[in-house]
């Protein structure tokens, strides 16, 4: 298996995780703001917090992005400003641990 990723880190959040799935290991690559692109999933830095979402466009207003959950039921949708964004990885991919 090879993947062209920075960095892995271990996800706990509920919010982006299927039914079952007791964490989540993200494979990650550094991108800038510029490269994003809507309907993927990034783990984004901003000033107060760090989150892991897909992403969508904000209608009629380039300047941000919707921040969608999978259980968008219990986790609303984020709306952020794109300045806000310190530091963004896309996730390349994912490995689900299961409750056991």
């Amino acid at each position: 298996f090879h993947c062209d990723c920075d960095i892995v880190v271990r996800s706990l959040t509920q919010a982006m995780s299927a039914p079952g799935t007791a964490a989540s290991d993200l494979f990650l690559k550094s991108v800038s703001v510029e490269d994003m692109v809507q309907g993927n999933e990034y783990v984004i830095a901003l000033e107060d917090r760090v989150v892991w979402r897909k992403i969508r466009n904000v209608k009629g207003c380039a300047e941000q992005w919707r921040l969608v959950a999978v259980d968008r039921a219990a986790y609303p949708d984020i709306i952020i400003n794109k300045s806000e964004i310190r530091a963004v990885w896309r996730v390349i991919a994912r490995m689900a641990m299961l409750v056991s």
